[in-house]
């Protein structure tokens, strides 16, 4: 035989290339050299069995010679499933089939895929004919017509179906593609003035069609000039600031200095638009308060009174240092039409440092030059009729009915109020509205037979007729639930047809069992030379237990290919002391040599393990499994539990 520790290789396939390479030389039974060939093709193409390898990389490790950890009540091993989940190798010391067929039944219960192998076939059937009846579904007599992926998958879907997905497949859905689109609807929904509680515009036309048509013409006529206002002013190219201060203008913000703006360059722009022949030159500094030093000499002259060259009028005399500055044609002004031309242009000047005052406390670009003053006016006064415009707009919105929840708190929602009053169609187009919703509701029901319609459909149809797009749009987000659970509906009986054409007992205990819900655990009981002449796939079983293993050669260690755990049960009570001195290496004896953990069966046990509940297949959908395995290597698992 073989030496199983014989070396360390750089790479642990190699052990396993030189094990079974080994084996098959020394070995001449037809089903030895058969897996050997087996697990050298699959370790050629990169696949090497987990089992195998643990087992060959356990033996050939060097040995430690530090001192075991001393070992604490809650390290001991308190039953055959947690052992398997925390160590890949585990010796049973069974006292007979009844308590193997035990531990197999609590292996089953922890959803794991089990197989078990002897090298005869009674010992198999008194394993099997210990099981627990309840848990005879699980056992199968080939291995399963499913990958490893499908088994998981039809797993998954067992364990999370419910009877709303069950009833899936009696029911048919209309296509995504034969429903009216969302966008249709709410525009619908929203003409209507119907379903949900509305905000915002959606309510306008109900409200319109509650006034008199007087009233409702004044509305529309107000949100006309306002819409007008509005868009001129946002599509120019002072919008920027026009619009900003526009803004505060509608919440009465630096209204008295736009006042005072507005006035000062309308008065502004007037003095400069009148038709004049004249030069008006300033020769030196001009007193602040010119203009009231002019307009008394003004009064004075066009009163009577006449300029003079001695005994001078104290007006004139306050008006002198003025005209000396400012120049009409060259000239000093001396008459009442002279004077009161460079009283306007003083006016003016100061009117004009006002104006570039006020404007920058406004934010509004001032102007370069009294010329421009022209331009300022006709804008500001554009303004005032925009903002007249917008208020009255609120104040329309606001009384339009005593409990109007529409608003124009500022200029973007008076643009939207604005436009939905003005695309209002009167009583007419709800009426339409709720007919073409209606004949939706007509279209979308006779998409699927009555007796075939899904709740999720009825509930399209039912809020179509109530004029409810909230409704509506939940009913489609129902409907692709539906859909996948449609699909998964549809899989599920699929693979469990693929699963009935191996076994049919497993299929039906998983599908509709006849008592408690199973366990999704299964477990195929073959003799070893069945196993190993035609191994299991990677990943098609979690653990795989070997009875008689303390009567088995070592060629039986290829069975460690089937699985990437495996549980040696013994015949009967062996002592573990014992020296197999005088007798050839055994399972057993390697898995004892790789001080694997034993579990002790104990007293002999007359049923099977006790039952573990698991919830599974409920109306609600809510599922979970016990003892879910906690092995690393998530490649060679089967996703039992």
């Amino acid at each position: 035989m073989p030496d199983v520790g014989h070396g360390v290789a750089d790479d642990p396939s190699d052990d396993v290339n030189a094990f079974v390479t080994e084996l098959a030389e020394k070995v001449k039974a037809p089903w030895v050299r058969a897996a050997c060939a087996q697990i050298q093709h699959r370790n050629a193409n990169g696949v090497v069995p987990i089992g195998l390898q643990r087992l060959l990389a356990a033996a050939t490790a060097p040995a430690s010679n530090a001192p075991p950890a001393p070992r604490r009540p809650s390290d001991e091993i308190t039953g055959l499933p947690a052992a398997v989940g925390e160590h890949p190798f585990v010796v049973l010391e069974s006292a007979g089939p009844v308590a193997t067929a035990a531990e197999l039944a609590a292996l089953l219960n922890d959803g794991r895929r089990v197989l078990v192998t002897a090298a005869n076939r009674s010992e198999l059937a008194e394993v099997q004919a210990a099981v627990p009846p309840e848990l005879a579904p699980l056992l199968v007599k080939v291995p399963v017509a499913l990958s490893p992926a499908e088994l998981r998958q039809l797993r998954g879907l067992l364990v999370t179906a419910t009877d709303r997905r069950r009833s899936r497949l009696l029911q048919a859905l209309p296509a995504v593609d034969e429903l009216p689109s969302l966008e249709l609807v709410t525009r619908l929904c929203r003409k209507a003035g119907r379903g949900r509680a509305y905000t915002g515009t959606d309510v306008i036309p109900e409200l319109l069609d509650a006034l008199d048509p007087d009233g409702r013409a004044a509305v529309i006529e107000v949100a006309r000039q306002t819409q007008h206002y509005l868009d001129e002013l946002a599509g120019g190219p002072d919008s920027e600031w026009m619009w900003a201060l526009l803004t505060r203008m509608v919440f009465h913000r630096d209204e008295h200095d736009f006042q005072q703006l507005t006035q000062d360059a309308g008065r502004a722009a007037a003095v400069v638009q009148l038709p004049r022949r004249m030069q008006v030159d300033v020769s030196g500094p001009v007193p602040r308060n010119a203009a009231q030093l002019l307009a008394p000499y003004l009064d004075y002259l066009e009163n009577g009174g006449r300029q003079r060259g001695l005994l001078r009028s104290a007006e004139q005399r306050a008006a002198e240092p003025v005209l000396r500055q400012i120049r009409i044609n060259g000239s000093v002004a001396g008459d009442a039409k002279r004077v009161r031309e460079v009283l306007e242009f003083v006016e003016l000047h100061e009117r004009f440092e006002r104006i570039v005052a006020t404007c920058e406390r406004l934010g509004v670009p001032a102007p370069a030059g009294v010329g421009d003053t022209v331009g300022l006016a006709r804008r500001l006064d554009y303004l005032a009729m925009a903002a007249g415009s917008v208020s009255a707009l609120r104040h329309a919105v606001l009384f339009i009915h005593p409990e109007s929840p529409v608003a124009v708190p500022d200029l973007p929602a008076a643009q939207e109020v604005a436009a939905a009053i003005i695309a209002y169609g009167g009583i007419t187009e709800i009426v339409q509205a709720e007919r073409e919703l209606d004949a939706l509701a007509e279209q979308v029901a006779v998409l699927v037979a009555a007796h075939l319609r899904a709740p999720e459909h009825q509930h399209a149809i039912d809020s179509l007729k109530m004029c409810d797009d909230a409704g509506y749009l939940q009913a489609l987000d129902e409907m692709a639930g539906a859909r996948r659970e449609t699909l998964d509906e549809a899989r599920c009986d699929e693979l469990l047809e693929q699963l009935e054409a191996s076994s049919p007992e497993l299929a039906q205990g998983w599908d509709e069992p006849a008592g408690e819900p199973l366990p999704f655990g299964y477990a195929w009981l073959t003799s070893a030379s069945d196993l190993l002449a035609q191994l299991p796939g990677p990943d098609s079983a979690d653990v795989v237990l070997v009875l008689g293993a303390d009567t088995l050669g070592l060629e039986q260690l290829l069975v460690a290919a089937a699985a990437p755990r495996m549980v040696a049960v013994t015949t009967g009570v062996t002592p573990i002391t014992a020296a197999p001195t005088d007798q050839p290496p055994t399972v057993l004896a390697v898995l004892r040599k790789l001080a694997a953990p034993v579990v002790w069966t104990g007293r002999v046990r007359t049923g099977g393990a006790p039952r573990k509940k698991r919830t599974t297949r409920q109306s609600n959908g809510v599922a979970s499994t016990t003892g879910t395995p906690t092995d690393s290597d998530a490649s060679q698992r089967a996703g039992a539990g």
